[in-house]
Protein backbone atom coordinates (compact mmCIF):
# COMPACT_ATOMS: atom_id res chain seq x y z
CA UNK A 1 0.00 0.00 0.00
CA UNK A 2 1.12 3.54 -0.33
CA UNK A 3 0.14 7.16 0.05
CA UNK A 4 -1.32 7.79 -2.90
CA UNK A 5 -4.63 6.82 -1.26
CA UNK A 6 -6.80 9.72 -0.34
CA UNK A 7 -9.87 9.42 2.40
CA UNK A 8 -12.52 10.62 -0.60
CA UNK A 9 -11.44 8.12 -2.99
CA UNK A 10 -10.78 5.42 -0.05
CA UNK A 11 -14.45 6.21 1.44
CA UNK A 12 -16.40 6.45 -1.48
CA UNK A 13 -15.66 2.52 -1.65
CA UNK A 14 -17.88 2.20 0.55
CA UNK A 15 -21.24 2.52 -1.94
CA UNK A 16 -20.19 -0.48 -4.06
CA UNK A 17 -19.27 -2.64 -1.02
CA UNK A 18 -22.84 -1.27 0.92
CA UNK A 19 -24.98 -2.53 -1.64
CA UNK A 20 -22.95 -5.34 -3.71
CA UNK A 21 -25.47 -8.00 -2.05
CA UNK A 22 -28.35 -6.20 -3.30
CA UNK A 23 -29.11 -7.77 -5.74
CA UNK A 24 -30.95 -11.38 -6.18
CA UNK A 25 -30.24 -11.36 -2.31
CA UNK A 26 -30.92 -9.25 -0.37
CA UNK A 27 -33.61 -7.23 -1.93
CA UNK A 28 -35.74 -10.24 -2.88
CA UNK A 29 -35.35 -11.92 0.92
CA UNK A 30 -35.94 -8.73 2.81
CA UNK A 31 -39.45 -8.39 0.69
CA UNK A 32 -40.36 -11.94 1.17
CA UNK A 33 -39.92 -12.00 4.95
CA UNK A 34 -40.68 -7.88 6.27
CA UNK A 35 -43.21 -7.47 3.12
CA UNK A 36 -45.12 -4.33 3.49
CA UNK A 37 -43.23 -3.22 6.22
CA UNK A 38 -39.55 -3.57 4.40
CA UNK A 39 -39.52 0.11 4.24
CA UNK A 40 -39.08 -0.34 8.16
CA UNK A 41 -36.72 -3.12 8.20
CA UNK A 42 -33.94 -1.03 6.05
CA UNK A 43 -34.47 2.00 8.32
CA UNK A 44 -34.16 -0.34 11.72
CA UNK A 45 -31.11 -2.12 9.94
CA UNK A 46 -29.14 0.94 9.22
CA UNK A 47 -29.44 2.19 12.59
CA UNK A 48 -28.12 -1.51 14.04
CA UNK A 49 -25.47 -1.38 11.21
CA UNK A 50 -24.02 1.93 12.55
CA UNK A 51 -23.03 0.68 15.83
CA UNK A 52 -20.95 -1.82 13.96
CA UNK A 53 -19.55 0.71 11.61
CA UNK A 54 -18.43 2.82 14.63
CA UNK A 55 -16.39 -0.28 15.86
CA UNK A 56 -15.32 -0.48 11.99
CA UNK A 57 -13.66 3.03 12.70
CA UNK A 58 -12.24 2.20 16.17
CA UNK A 59 -10.57 -1.06 14.60
CA UNK A 60 -8.77 1.36 11.88
CA UNK A 61 -7.63 3.74 14.86
CA UNK A 62 -6.38 0.06 16.79
CA UNK A 63 -2.42 0.30 15.73
CA UNK A 64 -3.66 2.59 12.88
CA UNK A 65 0.17 1.15 11.12
CA UNK A 66 -1.26 -1.86 10.46
CA UNK A 67 -3.35 -3.57 8.06
CA UNK A 68 -6.16 -5.95 9.91
CA UNK A 69 -3.98 -8.73 9.33
CA UNK A 70 -1.36 -6.80 10.73
CA UNK A 71 -2.71 -5.82 13.74
CA UNK A 72 -3.90 -9.71 14.02
CA UNK A 73 -0.19 -10.66 14.03
CA UNK A 74 0.93 -8.14 16.82
CA UNK A 75 -1.74 -9.10 19.42
CA UNK A 76 -2.06 -12.68 19.05
CA UNK A 77 -0.26 -16.07 19.08
CA UNK A 78 0.98 -17.30 15.27
CA UNK A 79 -1.49 -20.24 15.70
CA UNK A 80 -4.70 -18.23 16.28
CA UNK A 81 -3.36 -15.56 13.73
CA UNK A 82 -2.80 -18.40 11.27
CA UNK A 83 -7.14 -19.42 11.98
CA UNK A 84 -8.55 -16.20 11.97
CA UNK A 85 -6.26 -14.85 8.70
CA UNK A 86 -6.93 -18.25 6.68
CA UNK A 87 -10.48 -18.09 7.90
CA UNK A 88 -11.21 -15.29 6.36
CA UNK A 89 -9.80 -15.53 3.00
CA UNK A 90 -11.96 -18.74 2.80
CA UNK A 91 -14.84 -16.67 3.63
CA UNK A 92 -13.68 -13.76 1.58
CA UNK A 93 -12.92 -16.29 -1.58
CA UNK A 94 -15.97 -17.93 -0.64
CA UNK A 95 -18.31 -14.16 -0.92
CA UNK A 96 -16.38 -13.51 -4.43
CA UNK A 97 -17.62 -16.63 -5.84
CA UNK A 98 -21.10 -16.17 -4.92
CA UNK A 99 -21.27 -12.15 -6.20
CA UNK A 100 -20.06 -13.63 -9.66
CA UNK A 101 -22.00 -16.75 -9.54
CA UNK A 102 -25.12 -14.14 -8.97
CA UNK A 103 -24.37 -11.69 -11.20
CA UNK A 104 -23.49 -14.28 -14.44
CA UNK A 105 -27.16 -15.32 -13.30
CA UNK A 106 -28.52 -12.31 -13.64
CA UNK A 107 -26.79 -11.61 -16.58
CA UNK A 108 -27.85 -15.27 -18.26
CA UNK A 109 -31.71 -14.31 -17.01
CA UNK A 110 -32.05 -11.35 -18.35
CA UNK A 111 -30.14 -10.50 -21.49
CA UNK A 112 -27.84 -13.87 -22.71
CA UNK A 113 -30.78 -16.61 -22.74
CA UNK A 114 -29.06 -18.83 -25.56
CA UNK A 115 -25.38 -17.82 -24.11
CA UNK A 116 -23.53 -20.66 -22.02
CA UNK A 117 -23.70 -19.27 -18.64
CA UNK A 118 -20.10 -20.72 -18.59
CA UNK A 119 -18.96 -17.87 -21.24
CA UNK A 120 -20.77 -15.46 -19.65
CA UNK A 121 -18.98 -16.04 -16.54
CA UNK A 122 -16.01 -15.88 -18.36
CA UNK A 123 -16.20 -12.93 -20.08
CA UNK A 124 -17.32 -10.58 -16.79
CA UNK A 125 -13.85 -12.28 -15.20
CA UNK A 126 -12.14 -10.59 -17.84
CA UNK A 127 -12.19 -7.05 -15.92
CA UNK A 128 -11.63 -8.50 -12.34
CA UNK A 129 -8.18 -10.20 -14.06
CA UNK A 130 -7.32 -6.82 -14.96
CA UNK A 131 -7.95 -4.78 -11.64
CA UNK A 132 -7.16 -7.73 -8.90
CA UNK A 133 -3.42 -8.24 -10.62
CA UNK A 134 -3.23 -3.88 -9.93
CA UNK A 135 -2.95 -2.56 -6.20
CA UNK A 136 -5.87 -0.87 -4.12
CA UNK A 137 -5.43 2.88 -6.24
CA UNK A 138 -6.30 1.11 -8.95
CA UNK A 139 -9.54 0.14 -7.51
CA UNK A 140 -10.44 3.13 -5.85
CA UNK A 141 -9.74 5.09 -9.53
CA UNK A 142 -12.60 3.19 -11.09
CA UNK A 143 -14.81 3.54 -8.35
CA UNK A 144 -14.45 7.26 -8.47
CA UNK A 145 -14.74 7.24 -11.89
CA UNK A 146 -18.03 4.64 -11.18
CA UNK A 147 -19.48 6.83 -8.23
CA UNK A 148 -21.04 9.68 -9.96
CA UNK A 149 -22.65 7.43 -12.20
CA UNK A 150 -24.15 5.27 -9.81
CA UNK A 151 -25.72 8.60 -8.27
CA UNK A 152 -27.27 9.67 -11.73
CA UNK A 153 -28.97 6.53 -12.33
CA UNK A 154 -29.95 5.77 -8.95
CA UNK A 155 -32.28 9.65 -9.31
CA UNK A 156 -32.99 9.39 -12.62
CA UNK A 157 -34.85 5.90 -11.47
CA UNK A 158 -36.21 7.75 -8.97
CA UNK A 159 -37.57 10.58 -11.33
CA UNK A 160 -38.33 8.19 -13.83
CA UNK A 161 -40.83 6.23 -11.96
CA UNK A 162 -42.83 8.98 -10.56
CA UNK A 163 -45.70 8.58 -12.54
CA UNK A 164 -46.05 5.20 -10.97
CA UNK A 165 -45.66 5.46 -7.70
CA UNK A 166 -48.89 4.15 -5.43
CA UNK A 167 -48.40 5.02 -1.83
CA UNK A 168 -51.46 1.80 -1.37
CA UNK A 169 -48.24 -0.32 -2.14
CA UNK A 170 -47.12 0.50 1.59
CA UNK A 171 -51.00 -0.96 2.73
CA UNK A 172 -51.77 -2.76 4.97
CA UNK A 173 -49.40 -0.71 7.88
CA UNK A 174 -47.54 -3.11 10.27
CA UNK A 175 -48.75 -6.63 9.60
CA UNK A 176 -46.34 -8.20 9.62
CA UNK A 177 -44.99 -9.43 13.24
CA UNK A 178 -42.13 -7.75 15.43
CA UNK A 179 -39.71 -10.55 15.05
CA UNK A 180 -39.95 -10.45 10.79
CA UNK A 181 -39.37 -6.89 11.28
CA UNK A 182 -36.12 -7.47 13.45
CA UNK A 183 -34.99 -10.64 11.35
CA UNK A 184 -34.69 -8.67 8.08
CA UNK A 185 -33.23 -5.66 9.37
CA UNK A 186 -30.57 -8.17 10.92
CA UNK A 187 -30.08 -9.11 7.83
CA UNK A 188 -29.72 -5.91 6.28
CA UNK A 189 -26.76 -5.00 9.11
CA UNK A 190 -25.08 -8.08 8.70
CA UNK A 191 -24.96 -7.81 4.67
CA UNK A 192 -24.73 -4.06 3.94
CA UNK A 193 -21.82 -3.33 6.88
CA UNK A 194 -19.81 -6.49 6.85
CA UNK A 195 -18.20 -6.45 3.06
CA UNK A 196 -17.28 -2.69 4.34
CA UNK A 197 -14.79 -3.89 6.65
CA UNK A 198 -12.71 -5.48 4.18
CA UNK A 199 -11.17 -2.29 3.58
CA UNK A 200 -9.19 -3.05 6.93
CA UNK A 201 -6.62 -4.53 4.69
CA UNK A 202 -5.54 -1.07 4.06
CA UNK A 203 -3.99 0.34 7.02
CA UNK A 204 -5.08 3.75 8.15
CA UNK A 205 -1.56 5.53 8.11
CA UNK A 206 -1.14 4.42 4.26
CA UNK A 207 -4.03 7.61 3.35
CA UNK A 208 -2.90 10.24 2.67
CA UNK A 209 -5.38 12.92 4.36
CA UNK A 210 -6.19 10.42 7.48
CA UNK A 211 -7.42 13.95 9.71
CA UNK A 212 -10.99 13.96 7.97
CA UNK A 213 -11.07 9.75 7.75
CA UNK A 214 -13.98 9.28 10.41
CA UNK A 215 -15.40 11.90 9.28
CA UNK A 216 -16.07 11.08 5.67
CA UNK A 217 -15.93 7.57 6.02
CA UNK A 218 -19.14 8.20 7.77
CA UNK A 219 -20.91 10.53 5.64
CA UNK A 220 -20.40 8.21 2.78
CA UNK A 221 -21.75 5.38 4.90
CA UNK A 222 -25.14 7.45 5.49
CA UNK A 223 -24.78 8.33 2.05
CA UNK A 224 -24.88 4.95 0.71
CA UNK A 225 -27.52 4.01 2.65
CA UNK A 226 -29.55 6.55 1.90
CA UNK A 227 -29.35 5.33 -1.63
CA UNK A 228 -29.91 1.87 -0.49
CA UNK A 229 -33.40 3.00 1.16
CA UNK A 230 -33.98 4.75 -2.05
CA UNK A 231 -34.17 1.93 -3.99
CA UNK A 232 -36.22 -0.41 -1.53
CA UNK A 233 -38.84 2.71 -1.44
CA UNK A 234 -38.52 2.91 -4.94
CA UNK A 235 -39.79 -0.53 -5.98
CA UNK A 236 -42.27 -0.51 -3.05
CA UNK A 237 -43.47 2.44 -4.48
CA UNK A 238 -43.67 1.29 -8.05
CA UNK A 239 -44.83 -2.75 -7.36
CA UNK A 240 -47.81 -4.12 -4.87
CA UNK A 241 -45.96 -6.36 -2.81
CA UNK A 242 -47.35 -9.37 -4.04
CA UNK A 243 -45.89 -8.45 -7.48
CA UNK A 244 -42.76 -7.92 -6.08
CA UNK A 245 -42.34 -11.77 -4.28
CA UNK A 246 -42.98 -12.86 -7.85
CA UNK A 247 -39.49 -11.96 -8.84
CA UNK A 248 -36.17 -12.76 -8.04
CA UNK A 249 -34.61 -9.07 -9.42
CA UNK A 250 -37.74 -6.88 -8.01
CA UNK A 251 -35.28 -4.19 -8.62
CA UNK A 252 -34.46 -4.70 -12.37
CA UNK A 253 -38.39 -5.52 -12.60
CA UNK A 254 -39.69 -2.20 -11.22
CA UNK A 255 -37.31 -0.05 -13.91
CA UNK A 256 -39.20 -1.87 -16.83
CA UNK A 257 -42.37 0.43 -16.41
CA UNK A 258 -40.28 3.61 -17.05
CA UNK A 259 -41.27 5.42 -20.03
CA UNK A 260 -40.37 8.59 -20.48
CA UNK A 261 -42.65 10.27 -23.46
CA UNK A 262 -42.76 7.37 -25.43
CA UNK A 263 -38.76 8.74 -26.06
CA UNK A 264 -37.16 6.95 -23.93
CA UNK A 265 -37.19 3.11 -23.21
CA UNK A 266 -35.97 -0.28 -22.28
CA UNK A 267 -34.21 1.61 -19.25
CA UNK A 268 -33.70 -1.20 -16.94
CA UNK A 269 -30.52 -2.11 -20.07
CA UNK A 270 -28.79 1.11 -18.68
CA UNK A 271 -30.09 1.01 -15.78
CA UNK A 272 -28.47 -2.57 -14.59
CA UNK A 273 -25.19 -1.26 -15.29
CA UNK A 274 -25.39 -0.25 -11.71
CA UNK A 275 -25.44 -3.56 -10.48
CA UNK A 276 -22.74 -4.60 -13.54
CA UNK A 277 -20.04 -1.96 -11.11
CA UNK A 278 -21.62 -2.64 -7.76
CA UNK A 279 -20.47 -6.49 -7.60
CA UNK A 280 -17.76 -6.42 -10.07
CA UNK A 281 -15.70 -3.83 -7.59
CA UNK A 282 -16.51 -5.84 -4.64
CA UNK A 283 -15.40 -9.27 -6.43
CA UNK A 284 -12.26 -7.14 -7.29
CA UNK A 285 -12.44 -6.21 -3.27
CA UNK A 286 -12.38 -9.41 -2.21
CA UNK A 287 -9.49 -11.00 -4.40
CA UNK A 288 -7.47 -7.48 -3.41
CA UNK A 289 -8.13 -8.34 0.46
CA UNK A 290 -6.93 -12.16 0.00
CA UNK A 291 -4.07 -11.39 -2.00
CA UNK A 292 -2.66 -8.59 0.48
CA UNK A 293 -3.63 -10.78 3.63
CA UNK A 294 -1.87 -13.58 2.33
CA UNK A 295 1.09 -11.33 0.92
CA UNK A 296 0.90 -10.06 4.56
CA UNK A 297 1.09 -13.62 6.72
CA UNK A 298 3.39 -14.78 5.02
CA UNK A 299 5.59 -11.79 4.48
CA UNK A 300 6.10 -11.57 0.54
CA UNK A 301 7.70 -8.73 -0.62
CA UNK A 302 8.31 -9.66 -4.62
CA UNK A 303 5.74 -7.31 -6.20
CA UNK A 304 5.41 -10.59 -9.77
CA UNK A 305 4.30 -13.02 -7.14
CA UNK A 306 2.19 -10.05 -5.74
CA UNK A 307 0.14 -10.26 -9.18
CA UNK A 308 0.68 -14.07 -9.91
CA UNK A 309 -1.59 -14.84 -6.38
CA UNK A 310 -3.98 -11.89 -7.71
CA UNK A 311 -4.67 -14.44 -10.91
CA UNK A 312 -4.70 -17.63 -8.34
CA UNK A 313 -7.33 -16.68 -6.26
CA UNK A 314 -9.70 -15.48 -9.51
CA UNK A 315 -9.08 -18.76 -11.22
CA UNK A 316 -9.81 -20.40 -7.75
CA UNK A 317 -13.16 -18.03 -7.57
CA UNK A 318 -13.54 -19.59 -11.57
CA UNK A 319 -13.01 -23.10 -10.05
CA UNK A 320 -15.59 -22.68 -7.88
CA UNK A 321 -18.39 -20.93 -9.75
CA UNK A 322 -18.45 -22.79 -13.13
CA UNK A 323 -19.65 -26.05 -11.67
CA UNK A 324 -22.23 -24.66 -9.90
CA UNK A 325 -22.95 -22.21 -12.94
CA UNK A 326 -25.97 -24.10 -14.05
CA UNK A 327 -27.71 -24.34 -11.07
CA UNK A 328 -31.05 -22.47 -11.25
CA UNK A 329 -30.75 -18.87 -10.63
CA UNK A 330 -34.49 -19.01 -8.86
CA UNK A 331 -33.63 -20.62 -5.93
CA UNK A 332 -36.41 -20.28 -2.74
CA UNK A 333 -35.29 -16.72 -1.14
CA UNK A 334 -35.11 -17.47 2.36
CA UNK A 335 -32.70 -21.12 2.04
CA UNK A 336 -30.21 -19.39 -0.23
CA UNK A 337 -29.84 -16.18 2.50
CA UNK A 338 -28.65 -18.68 4.71
CA UNK A 339 -24.94 -19.33 3.43
CA UNK A 340 -24.03 -15.50 2.96
CA UNK A 341 -25.85 -14.52 5.52
CA UNK A 342 -23.83 -16.98 8.62
CA UNK A 343 -20.65 -16.16 6.48
CA UNK A 344 -20.55 -12.70 6.51
CA UNK A 345 -21.62 -12.83 10.33
CA UNK A 346 -19.04 -15.38 11.08
CA UNK A 347 -16.56 -12.59 9.26
CA UNK A 348 -18.23 -9.51 10.69
CA UNK A 349 -17.85 -11.26 14.58
CA UNK A 350 -14.06 -11.88 13.87
CA UNK A 351 -13.17 -8.19 13.27
CA UNK A 352 -15.15 -7.36 16.13
CA UNK A 353 -13.21 -9.91 18.17
CA UNK A 354 -9.57 -8.99 17.46
CA UNK A 355 -11.00 -5.13 18.10
CA UNK A 356 -11.87 -5.95 21.69
CA UNK A 357 -9.07 -8.32 22.55
CA UNK A 358 -6.44 -5.60 20.89
CA UNK A 359 -7.85 -2.89 22.69
CA UNK A 360 -7.53 -4.70 26.14
CA UNK A 361 -4.29 -5.22 25.10
CA UNK A 362 -3.46 -1.82 24.19
CA UNK A 363 -4.60 -0.80 27.34
CA UNK A 364 -2.63 -3.03 29.65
Amino acid sequence: MNKQLNSTSFSLMISALNKCLFLGLLIPYMFKISKTSTFISVIVGFVISLFFFVMLLLLFNVNSNLSFVGKVKNNFSKPFSFFVTHLQIVIVIMLASMLLWRLSSFATNEYLYETPIILVVLLISLPIFYISVNNFTVLCRFNTLCFMAGLVIIIFNFIGLLPHYDVNNFKPFFTDSFGSILNSAIHYAVLTVSPVFLLTIVPKNDISDCKSFNKKMMISFVYSNIMGFLIFFTIQMSLHIDLINLYTYPAFTALKIINLSNFIDSVENISSILWYIYITLAVCMCVIYAKFSIKEFYSISNNRYEKILGIAIVIIILLIVLPIANMSYYLDKISIMKFPFYMLLILLLSYLFVLIISKLKNKS
